[in-house]
């Protein structure tokens, strides 16, 4: 497939550096974003855990991240 670079790998989402798509998860990690949970902040985007509780920034109620299938 012309354009799409195999060897660029991430561990977490993005896009590629050298085209700028969007780079899919690879069928394991996939699995793995569907059973695990994280929480993130509704106030501060950059704030995800992989517990519930609070935002250590700002004291928000963390919300449970809903996976996009």
């Amino acid at each position: 497939m012309p354009g799409v670079h195999l060897d660029m790998t991430s561990h977490n989402p993005g896009k590629c550096p050298q085209c700028g798509r969007k780079m899919n998860l690879s069928p394991k990690e996939q699995m793995k974003a569907e059973v695990t949970r994280i929480y993130v902040c509704p106030m501060q985007p950059d704030v995800a855990l992989d517990k519930d509780g609070v935002c250590p920034k700002c004291g928000a109620a963390l919300v449970e991240k809903k996976h996009r299938k």
